[in-house]
């Protein structure tokens, strides 16, 4: 599951995510990009895409996220839209 800690790359607390967890959400939503919805540390998968479908992403409200392999960018703290890949 994804947890909130200290990213290396990004030199600053973040969403800890891998690949597999971004792959198992992404079909869920059938999503055809990988890195289009991050999960959320937290919020269970069912619930995440109940969000997905009502948030408005408000502009104050982001979180840097980075997987494993250093992939990374900003997304949506309500409901784990990607805003900005790095």
């Amino acid at each position: 599951m994804s947890t909130y800690e200290f990213r290396p790359r990004g030199g600053m607390e973040g969403i800890k995510t891998n690949e597999k967890e971004m792959l198992k959400l992404a079909s869920a939503v059938n999503s055809k990009y990988l890195d289009g919805v991050i999960p959320l540390p937290n919020v269970p998968q069912s619930e995440q895409i109940e969000l997905l479908a009502t948030c408005k992403h408000e502009a104050a409200d982001y979180s840097y996220w980075e997987t494993e392999t250093g992939k990374h960018g900003w997304c949506c703290n309500s409901c784990g839209t990607v805003i900005q890949w790095g």
